[in-house]
């Protein structure tokens, strides 16, 4: 009687537990999110101000890649090439992400980041996505920043060859 009690207990948290985790489920990514997966390379960071003045806040030839990952994770760098412990000029987050198709965003849930007043929040992204180039903008009341990337090959993820190894 005690080991058919058992099994009955053991079967219902199972049920219970399956019945939770698809609820707990994340939806079927949607099209665009399919679109974002993987790994971008940035190939240039520019802010506008309302006048159309540009400037380069990481100079000509920035670095970073962002991320988009099947489970909704996302992690994002930019930097300053040359970078010094003096001026280091790099920022970096990681994440969760979601599009809405509708405005055109994609939303970055912030967990942690270099700037701590990111951490909790969300920030949206204006979203230009078209083949292997990818237009994140941030618009704001007197500039916008536009950060342009484009689609990371596979094997080529590295800036520069490691020495000794075959490129």
């Amino acid at each position: 009687m005690l080991r058919s009690l058992v099994a009955c207990v053991v079967a219902l948290l199972l049920l219970m537990t399956g019945d939770a985790a698809a609820a707990t489920k994340p939806a079927p990514l949607n099209s665009v999110e399919s679109e974002l997966l993987g790994t971008w390379r940035l190939k240039s960071f520019v802010v506008r101000d309302s006048a159309g003045n540009e400037t380069k806040p990481l100079g000509s030839k920035p670095v970073g890649k962002i991320t988009y990952s099947p489970d909704r994770t996302m992690w994002a760098l930019v930097a300053r090439r040359g970078a010094t412990k003096e001026l280091p000029d790099a920022n970096w987050y990681t994440g969760t992400f979601r599009v809405n198709r509708k405005a055109g965003t994609v939303i970055h849930t912030v967990d942690a980041s270099n700037i701590t007043t990111w951490e909790g929040t969300e920030q949206v992204r204006k979203l230009e996505l078209s083949g292997n180039r990818l237009t994140l903008s941030i618009v704001g009341a007197d500039s916008s920043s536009i950060l342009s990337w484009r689609r990371a090959e596979l094997g080529a993820l590295t800036t520069h060859p490691r020495p000794g190894r075959v490129s």
